[in-house]
């Protein structure tokens, strides 16, 4: 096994820790303090944390979804507004889309342009039929 790939698996699985660690440990209603160094401190934690989530997902390439799903996992919903879920939620809106639909696709004559999603043989054009096979 090649020794970079070993390197950067043992890198991801150390940021996703600290990522766990820090969604775990962070003040989630920092923004609500008259005080302003908790109000600093819970700034700083939450860019810290949006750091690491952009390089995991971004960089790193790592299933957002499956990551925000570790987040709540880890992070038990503590207000009854649901601000802590809410909060991870927004972290991770950058990375996690909406389902795409037939009517997010130029179409023209019929044909569907797809091909700044899908990998379609050099041709981005699909059918009304092919384009609903895609989004299944």
């Amino acid at each position: 096994m090649n020794n970079d790939f070993q390197a950067q698996a043992y890198n991801e699985n150390e940021m996703i820790n600290e990522l766990l660690d820090m969604v775990h440990k962070h003040d989630y209603s920092y923004m609500y303090s008259d005080d302003h160094r908790s109000w600093m401190s819970g700034t700083k934690s939450e860019k810290m944390i949006e750091q690491l989530i952009h390089a995991l997902c971004s960089v790193m390439k790592v299933d957002a979804y499956s990551l925000v799903a570790e987040c709540l996992d880890i992070r038990s919903e503590q207000y009854t507004d649901g601000l802590t879920h809410k909060t991870i939620k927004s972290w991770f809106k950058p990375y996690i889309g909406q389902p795409y639909t037939k009517e997010a696709f130029k179409c023209v004559d019929g044909m569907y342009y797809v091909g700044d999603v899908f990998d379609i043989d050099g041709d981005g054009w699909v059918s009304e039929e092919q384009l609903e096979s895609l989004l299944k």
